[in-house]
């Protein structure tokens, strides 16, 4: 039932967050002193992760966590909501992911990812895999800015807050 409405909500609030941007002109928000205080997320969840009870099965000794976040482009609204689908839908059978959520700021015009992966390699095989790497291609169209990390994660680190998530994205530069 949470990966129903994960999808849900999530396709939801991507969507309205590219209406939502640009409401003024004066231009992309700046990462680091926009004040994120409408921010959504939907809880993390997935076949390995259940935001009421936990872990789904056994654990393991660590996770690799990611984040990204996109400045999104107003202008790109459209070509974002056909990239977002195909991703969505490959993350339901995604091999290695244990639980995902996404977020969004329409104040400030940000969308945020968090997921838990098995491995390295089961994120790396998401991020260059057909959906994923089709909308990597076309980053600049739908959005201004952008960063992305990952780390390692206990289980008692689980869920990771999105406090957590924004300090691991201020460490790196921006893609682009």
């Amino acid at each position: 039932m949470y990966r129903y409405i994960t999808f849900t909500m999530l396709t939801s609030v991507l969507s309205l967050a590219l209406v939502a941007c640009g409401n003024d002109d004066s231009g992309p928000a700046d990462i680091q002193t926009c004040d994120e205080v409408d921010f959504m997320a939907a809880p993390l969840s997935g076949a390995g992760y259940d935001p009421e009870q936990g872990f789904v099965g056994e654990t393991q000794e660590s996770y690799i966590a990611h984040t990204t976040f996109l400045v999104l482009d107003p202008d790109g609204s459209q070509r974002f909501d056909e990239l977002v689908g195909p991703i969505f839908a490959d993350l339901a059978t995604r091999e290695g992911l244990v639980a995902y959520t996404v977020g969004m700021s329409q104040q400030c015009g940000i969308a945020r990812t968090m997921g838990l992966w098995t491995s390295e390699q089961a994120m790396y095989d998401f991020v260059l895999d057909t959906a994923h790497a089709a909308a990597m291609a076309e980053v600049d169209a739908v959005s201004l800015n952008g960063a992305t990390t990952h780390w390692t994660v206990r289980p008692a680190d689980v869920p990771m807050s999105w406090e957590t998530a924004r300090a691991k994205i201020a460490e790196v530069e921006p893609l682009y």
